[in-house]
């Protein structure tokens, strides 16, 4: 938490490599799943080579047949594509990688709800990003069902982080005053990180602060 998230991707890219080799396959993905939140934790330049290395841990989680994992990094991808290229909708995590509606419609209980933790923390940075309130709207009342907790610290900033943003952005409006105190639990975890010393909370509690009070310039 106290590193930032920049200085972690080479460790944890290097950790699924040395895993792959010895065959410690759990840790492996745990290993990319860690490069790839810190990934877009630090704002990486997303392109071919960050798609490739997915691409590549897709095929690693088929011929393994770890179904979970190959989801979770088909998502990761068509998160990058949708940030990246364009998209008539690109909120929604849909087109050459991964098809959110299709993969849920598939799965049941403790997987369709941990998929769908992963897909609407992932939707909800790009309904903030693109400013699709609808999205957002929709999003908060999935994400506020969860709990603001995470064994993965990286995965946990980035699902807090733009949960707070979007509460915050759309607390303005009438109709959904009532998540102001989503955005409010989400920015005390930033605040009490960065007064411990984090540099990736700072600027995140920095910037909730300013979506919570937000000038009338």
């Amino acid at each position: 938490l106290l590193q930032p998230f920049r200085s972690l991707t080479d460790p944890f890219l290097q950790s699924y490599k040395d895993c792959k080799l010895t065959g410690e396959v759990e840790m492996a993905l745990n290993g990319l799943n860690g490069y790839a939140q810190c990934f877009f934790g630090a704002g990486c330049e997303l392109g071919p080579i960050f798609e490739s290395k997915l691409l590549v841990v897709e095929d690693y989680c088929r011929n393994l047949g770890r179904q979970s994992s190959l989801i979770l990094f088909s998502m990761f991808r068509q998160f990058a594509l949708n940030l990246r290229k364009h998209s008539d909708n690109p909120s929604k995590l849909v087109g050459e990688a991964f098809n959110e509606e299709q993969v849920l419609s598939e799965l049941e209980g403790s997987a369709h709800f941990q998929t769908l933790r992963d897909s609407s923390s992932l939707r909800v940075q790009l309904a903030f990003v693109f400013w699709n309130e609808a999205d957002m709207i929709d999003l908060l009342k999935i994400l506020e069902t969860y709990p603001l907790q995470d064994q993965f610290a990286a995965r946990l900033h980035n699902r807090l982080a733009f949960t707070g943003l979007a509460a915050f952005a759309m607390c303005h409006r009438k109709d959904c005053a009532s998540y102001k105190a989503l955005g409010e639990k989400c920015m005390s975890r930033f605040k009490f990180l960065s007064k411990n010393g984090s540099v990736n909370a700072r600027p995140v509690y920095l910037f909730l602060k300013s979506m919570r009070s937000p000038s009338r310039d």
